[in-house]
């Protein structure tokens, strides 16, 4: 074996390494029972007392789940990581094994419109756009349609010379987008349907990279564009918060003047007087009977406006609260004045009630509320400049001068009009990172500018030197340094973090930038979930005992070179698994990765069973075993490459173009194929040579059971092709007849349905609630998920989904219900909310599954074209591709019609795409022996194609059989959640075997121009 040395050198190299990040993932679990052994230790001692109900008990438990992650979060446990370090490191699991987040977002096109046409300010056109979106959405219309109609009939009612037909062209005249006068209205709404779209494939692409800077991983982001909102699911996201801040932030970075000094001062001695004299007419007002109350309260609101007059010609009253730090005072930063701000306020009389000043433009609250009172008041807002604005700060200031992050009584006193605007914007920033400061120590935020904005970034702090510049990020002052010299080179700091985290969440958000729609959540609650935590148990202990099977089975038919290919398996699952858990890589496990491996576990037997077979040939022809252990590697190498490589082009398109569960399944697919080509071609060879390969006799690859089988089978496989074509017919026949006549079980994901969230006395297992509830609900697609906490589960179902009853919704609740009293009499339940679901995530995943697939198998024909030069051969791969997805679903109808259901949901998805891998590395197979009997001219064509289905037949039954343990044992034993899953594998497992014997193989002779010999027909 050559560069034996250098595959010894890298298969230690990748078996430490998974061994190493695999070993994070062991410490994480540890550390996580450690965190849910204290919880439940205050959890049982809370519950002692009598005092708190299960809500209130299952709220201790979670914080004090919360506080103990917390106190030992810096903590260094293994290797010199730390808590927060080694969760980073361990394995992540996809959102339907361990649950996670999901958010609805709701788009906002009215204020995107508002953007599009440059601040349009005619009321017919505001009105318009706010209302549109709600109508929009009652009416289930779309929204640009419904925005003209709105404005249309406002239009006709308000404007008597307005003519309908070509009048928004006037309107969208913005910078961004302009439309050419006269043009008809129908092709105004065309452009903003294509503005629309692009901008909220924007966002999905914007909020990816938020949430891919965030740290989740195979993360779920769906448009739902005809609805106007974005569906997301973060798998194992649980902070509620952080989430909110990540999606909600538009990005809208300002840089912004202050009022400062003597122009601040008048308006703050207007307002000073303005207070002192409502303060005085409210105790003259108190001071006077309840009769006169009345009469001069009438009085006083009268004459408010002639004391806001007063109060603007009055400026001879100083300021009592002019400044707590002197105009001419350089500081550098907001944090240094934060101390003297804080400090108590001696004065009770006008401004000092509401706040204090150090002159500079910002201010200290005594009261948030009663600022924002004040602020809102007409006579204020009369006194107020109109290119004054009132912005709070991001921190709060305690009256010991502590610092923490809270309502935030900060505010600022801030130059911004529609005309002015500010001094810069976020659209100049093309990085941000987080950082710390090298004087302070303090977390900031460093960003970087283009060459344009680095110009007028230097223009500014030239002109501003000695003022301060505000930092607005969506409306929150994040800090307002003083300029002491000019900044070049486009660099400049925020500051005002709580922790590395949330500067880590503010850099990312203003390195993707501002979301060109404004979105809103409407929706964010953590769910469990889609299997419980006994489901997912029973379905690896099952998958380990169908492996285990696997491992014996192997023994006993290939002597010493079964447990060769054994070891190399245990190898290969190893490698995977590892591979997995390096955290650069942000992948995740799901149950279709599951699925991944177990073809890559077939995969993996079925590259060491064609290596066997062909040193089993070479063994029967004479040689001897070291010259037919070189032979059967060297002849079985390209077959094992084009098998593998069919089989990656598909992963790969799947990786690219699928979302979510496609994406895991994907991923896991590609890795396992590389790991099992490695595996089974390199570290299986090292240990048979190991084993005695080298001395003949020292290792066999037959036993009593296999010595023998398949030596001298010649049976005619082509002549029985146009029965196998009949069968095969009639299966899909029968099978696309019930599926019109409503055979198929489509899950919820996929049709839409009601959702109900349901919280009980005592926790449920949400796989327990779903097989219980199914025959309620007519055994219709249903769904049950865990919904914050393992007491409450959101159940969601497609039962009388069409139904155009006026009861339906009744109906459906009347069987939930009856379902639970009858199936959980013991346990106490209520139905906190209600609500109708679309077909949403699943619905694209189904199409981003079948786009993906039709781009993989246009590749695959052309893989196998390049390779097998005839397109017959591309043709019949293809086919029988098409012929085992059809047998899947038909039998899925068949049996439902039978009376036995199984569901369609998004597990299937992963199911299908198990099975397109299987099968065309099954017809490869065959097809490389085609091809290299055709070399060898071997006889005619059907000659040739029944010697290479013969001579393949031993590895290809093989090769089903070891496949089919693993998943039978998961049929039986791995539970109802896995039923319909496995029941699908073990359809397309068989419909893949069969198929590349009797449907691909033969459409490569009946596309062919061969002519057939009558005699080898009879045969």
């Amino acid at each position: 074996m050559k560069n034996k040395n250098s595959i010894i050198g890298l298969a230690v190299i990748i078996a430490a390494l998974s061994a190493f990040y695999l070993s994070f993932t062991i410490v994480s679990g540890g550390i996580n029972s450690e965190i849910t052994a204290y919880a439940d230790h205050v959890k049982a001692d809370s519950a002692a007392t009598g005092k708190y109900d299960e809500d209130a008990l299952y709220k201790i438990w979670k914080e004090a789940k919360a506080k103990k992650e917390q106190s030992i979060w810096y903590e260094e446990r293994y290797l010199g990581y730390q808590v927060k370090e080694i969760k980073k490191m361990q394995l992540n699991l996809g959102l339907d094994l361990q649950g996670g987040m999901h958010a609805t977002l709701i788009i906002n096109p009215g204020e995107f419109f508002k953007e599009l046409s440059g601040k349009f300010n005619e009321p017919e056109f505001i009105a318009a756009c706010d209302s549109a979106e709600v109508v929009a959405k009652v009416n289930q219309t779309p929204y640009v349609e419904t925005f003209y109609d709105i404005y249309d009939a406002l239009k006709k009612a308000n404007d008597p010379a307005y003519k309908e037909g070509a009048i928004l062209w006037e309107i969208f005249q913005g910078e961004d987008f302009t439309v050419e006068a006269g043009t008809p209205d129908a092709q105004v709404l065309k452009q903003l349907n294509i503005k629309l779209d692009e901008a909220i494939d924007l966002v999905v692409v914007k909020l990816r990279s938020r949430i891919d800077r965030f740290g989740a991983t195979q993360p779920v982001i769906i448009p739902v564009k005809s609805a106007g909102r974005i569906e997301i699911e973060l798998p194992g996201v649980d902070d509620k918060a952080r989430v909110k801040k990540t999606l909600n932030a538009t990005a809208n970075l300002e840089f912004l003047e202050l009022w400062e000094g003597q122009e601040l001062n008048q308006f703050l001695n207007k307002l000073n007087n303005y207070i002192l004299k409502k303060d005085a007419k409210k105790e003259k007002l108190a001071q006077s009977s309840k009769a006169e109350e009345v009469e001069e309260g009438t009085e006083i609101e009268e004459t408010f406006e002639e004391e806001v007059e007063e109060a603007q010609e009055d400026t001879s009253e100083a300021n009592p609260f002019q400044a707590l730090a002197d105009e001419s005072t350089e500081i550098d930063t907001t944090t240094n004045q934060l101390d003297s701000l804080a400090a108590p306020q001696q004065q009770i009389k006008g401004l000092g009630q509401y706040f204090s000043t150090d002159g500079r433009g910002m201010a200290f609250a005594v009261s948030k509320d009663s600022v924002i009172d004040l602020f809102n008041e007409e006579q204020v807002k009369a006194m107020m400049p109109y290119d004054m604005d009132i912005l709070w700060g991001k921190v709060d200031v305690k009256a010991n001068g502590q610092i923490e992050e809270s309502s935030a009584n900060i505010f600022y006193f801030v130059k911004r009009d529609d005309i002015r605007g500010p001094l810069l914007t976020g659209s100049v920033i093309t990085n941000a990172t987080q950082d710390r400061d090298p004087m302070t120590g303090d977390i900031v935020v460093s960003m970087e500018m283009d060459y344009e904005g680095a110009m007028e970034w230097e223009k500014i702090t030239t002109r501003m030197q000695g003022r301060r510049i505000a930092i607005s990020l969506d409306d929150i002052i994040y800090s307002a340094p003083n300029v002491n010299t000019p900044i070049s080179g486009g660099r400049s700091v925020i500051s005002g973090m709580a922790n590395l985290e949330e500067a880590k969440d503010l850099a990312s958000i203003l390195s993707v930038g501002k979301l060109p729609v404004p979105t809103k959540i409407e929706r964010m609650v953590v769910v469990g979930p889609s299997l419980g935590a006994e489901a997912v148990e029973r379905g690896l202990v099952s998958l380990a005992a169908g492996l285990v099977l696997v491992l014996l089975f192997m023994i006993a038919y290939y002597n010493k070179g079964g447990l060769v290919a054994d070891i190399a398996l245990l190898f290969n699952i190893f490698f995977i698994i590892g591979i997995l858990a390096t955290p650069n890589l942000n992948t995740s496990l799901t149950l279709p990765g599951i699925a991944g491996i177990v073809l890559t576990i077939g995969m993996s037997i079925d590259a060491n069973v064609l290596i066997f077979e062909r040193i089993r040939e070479e063994l029967a022809a004479g040689k001897g075993t070291k010259g037919a252990i070189a032979s059967g590697y060297s002849k079985a190498l390209w077959t094992i490459i084009d098998s593998n490589v069919t089989t990656f082009l598909t992963a790969a398109v799947l990786f690219v173009f699928g979302t979510g569960l496609i994406k895991g399944f994907a991923t896991t697919l590609m890795i396992g194929i590389a790991c099992s080509f490695f595996s089974a071609v390199y570290v299986s060879r090292l240990f048979i040579e190991w084993f005695g390969g080298k001395k003949d006799g020292g290792i066999s690859f037959e036993t009593s059971l296999s010595k023998g089988l398949f030596k001298t089978n010649k049976i005619n496989f082509i002549a029985g092709r146009k029965k196998a074509y009949m069968v095969s017919g009639l299966v899909i026949v029968a099978g696309i007849a019930c599926i019109f006549s409503g055979g198929l079980n489509p899950g919820v994901e996929f049709i839409g349905g009601r959702s109900y969230v349901v919280k009980f006395e005592n926790a449920v297992e949400a796989s327990n609630v779903k097989s219980e509830l199914m025959s309620y609900f007519g055994n219709e697609g249903t769904q049950v998920k865990t919904f914050d906490g393992d007491d409450q589960v959101k159940i969601t179902t497609s039962y009388l989904k069409n139904s155009v009853a006026e009861d339906a919704s009744a109906q459906v609740e009347a069987a939930l219900v009856k379902g639970l009293d009858e199936k959980f009499p013991d346990n106490k339940y209520e139905i906190r909310e209600s609500y109708e679901v679309d077909a949403t995530i699943a619905n694209d995943i189904k199409w981003s599954a079948l786009e993906s697939i039709a781009i993989a198998l246009a590749l695959i024909f052309l893989y196998i074209l390049v390779r097998f030069v005839k397109w017959q051969f591309s043709l019949g791969a293809l086919i029988a591709l098409f012929h085992d997805v059809l047998v899947v679903l038909s039998l899925f109808a068949i049996f439902n019609m039978a009376g036995v259901a199984f569901e369609l949901d998004e597990v299937f998805i992963g199911a299908l795409l198990t099975i397109v891998g299987y099968s065309i590395n099954d017809t490869v197979v065959v097809f490389d022996r085609v091809r290299e009997f055709i070399g060898n001219k071997k006889g005619n064509l059907a000659d040739i194609l029944n010697n290479s289905i013969n001579s393949t037949l031993s590895r290809t039954l093989m090769t089903s059989v070891t496949t089919l343990l693993v998943i039978v044992v998961l049929l039986i034993f791995g539970g109802e959640a896995l039923r319909g899953f496995s029941f699908a594998l073990l359809i397309g497992v068989v419909a893949g075997t069969y198929s590349s014997i009797f449907i691909a193989t033969p459409v490569v002779l009946d596309t062919s121009k061969k002519s057939i010999d009558a005699d080898q027909e009879k045969k």
